[in-house]
């Protein structure tokens, strides 16, 4: 049994971590309102909802995990029936995204990891259980959880080769860290060992497969594309190559490949929606270095819609909430954030309606993704923005390679779901207790299997 750690020290820590950042945030707060709002409601200097005794408390750090819960939260939502949800997100952009997808939920930024703020917030919604999506681990929101006797879930876990090693430097605080969380559902075997190898009890892991999967669309709604393609004067054949949840030099490699191909293609258009909607200006620019012009999806929509793109036009996705549909769309779609060194953003997105998908080599934060889609030719992976052309070329030559990948693509998705209805009936039996009397006879399946249904 480990020793107790104090939450002063994690609070002494929080606030040197501050103090070493502290130049960003404050460059952060001065220039964007949302950030201040946010830092305002996540110091917790905002009311808190009321009513909100024995709610599910779920939380993802961002878009990407707000997102992935969205069939988690349904299933909760039908099987606790009268128990609220608050869903919290410490960025304002996922924030935003819970505020949009979940209206009928409760919406909160997650706390600063102090303990008399963390404790504020426990204190006021006296949550059931916490849900915490992959692995947002802060160690005064754990202990706290633990003194108020509140379980805690990790669903989705995963662990990165990176974050691992991070880890493994102050083994022994992580150690303290984890103790505080009840069980740990993890997406792979692979995660499962790193959990171990950081001091992490087997009894406590179990691998359930990746809820992404389940929150993936399969289907869409043609007549809804039908209309967004009218309203942005895309014929229906036309070719279209769509940059999704592009970084700064991304843009570039699509603007330098959509140049290269318009001659063999004149009806190919190229969209580019920026993963962050304060670099619009930016990356209008970088259309205009190109020799191209920029078009805002939102002028499509103020009155100029079903007109004709010209060639030496690009539209800017100046919107939220549109990638999914807009990957409907599209011909091909390269998923950003992978030429980059971000870690990838989400390729099943595409892939699971059928389009053929494209991203380069830094996916860290998708490698079991990215992994199965490649296994099985159902996505290309190039190392270099220079190949960019070269790969959308030989897709737009072979549409029957194209439409033969984008089947296998779904098929991928369609195969992993299934893992939230795991995870749902892990959460019942914490809630019950019948985990824990489970655990105490040693009845619990071993961590290296996958829960049973």
């Amino acid at each position: 049994m480990r020793a107790p750690v104090r939450p002063t020290i994690y609070d002494a820590a929080f606030w040197l971590f501050l103090m070493v950042t502290s130049p960003y945030f404050a460059f952060r707060l001065a220039t964007s309102r949302r950030w201040r709002d946010g830092f305002a409601r996540r110091a917790g200097l905002a009311r808190l909802p009321r009513g909100m005794k024995g709610c599910v408390w779920i939380h993802g750090v961002s878009v990407g995990e707000v997102k992935s819960a969205r069939h988690l939260i349904s299933l909760i939502h039908a099987k606790f029936e009268g128990a609220p949800i608050v869903i919290s997100s410490t960025t304002p952009e996922g924030y935003k995204a819970a505020l949009d997808m979940y209206p009928g939920h409760t919406v909160i930024y997650y706390p600063l990891d102090v303990s008399v703020i963390v404790g504020k917030f426990f204190e006021q919604l006296r949550p059931r259980a916490v849900v915490l999506i992959e692995l947002e681990v802060w160690p005064n929101f754990l202990l706290m959880a633990k003194l108020m006797n509140v379980p805690v879930m990790i669903v989705n876990g995963r662990i990165s080769e990176r974050s691992f090693q991070q880890y493994h430097r102050f083994k022994r605080f992580v150690g303290h860290i984890f103790d505080s969380v009840t069980f740990f559902s993890v997406q792979t075997g692979e995660y499962a060992e790193r959990l171990l190898a950081l001091g992490v009890h087997k009894s406590k892991v179990v691998i359930t497969g990746n809820i992404k999967y389940d929150s993936i669309r399969t289907e869409i709604d043609k007549g809804a594309l039908d209309s967004l393609r009218k309203q942005l004067g895309f014929a229906k054949d036309q070719p279209l190559l769509l940059g999704g949840s592009t970084h700064k030099g991304e843009e570039e490699a699509l603007l330098s490949a959509y140049q290269s191909l318009r001659g063999e293609f004149p009806g190919l258009r190229l969209v580019l929606a920026p993963r962050h909607m304060q670099r619009l200006e930016e990356v209008s620019k970088t259309i205009m270095a190109a020799g191209l012009r920029s078009v805002l999806r939102t002028e499509m929509s103020a009155g100029t819609g079903g007109r004709s793109l010209g060639s030496d036009e690009v539209l800017l996705v100046d919107t939220m909430g549109e990638l999914d549909r807009l990957y409907g769309l599209s011909t091909i779609s390269f998923v950003g954030g992978s030429l980059v060194p971000v870690g990838g953003h989400n390729m099943l997105e595409p892939a699971g309606i059928e389009k053929p998908v494209i991203f380069g080599p830094e996916v860290f934060n998708f490698q079991e993704e990215a992994r199965k889609l490649l296994d099985v030719g159902a996505a290309v992976q190039i190392q270099t923005g220079s190949t960019l052309a070269e790969a959308v070329c030989d897709l737009l030559r072979n549409p029957v390679k194209a439409r033969e990948m984008a089947i296998k693509a779904r098929e991928v998705v369609l195969a992993e779901k299934g893992s939230t209805l795991l995870n749902i009936q892990l959460l019942e039996k914490i809630l019950s207790g019948a985990l824990a009397r489970e655990l105490a006879k040693k009845r619990i399946y071993p961590y290296y299997q996958q829960a049973p249904v």
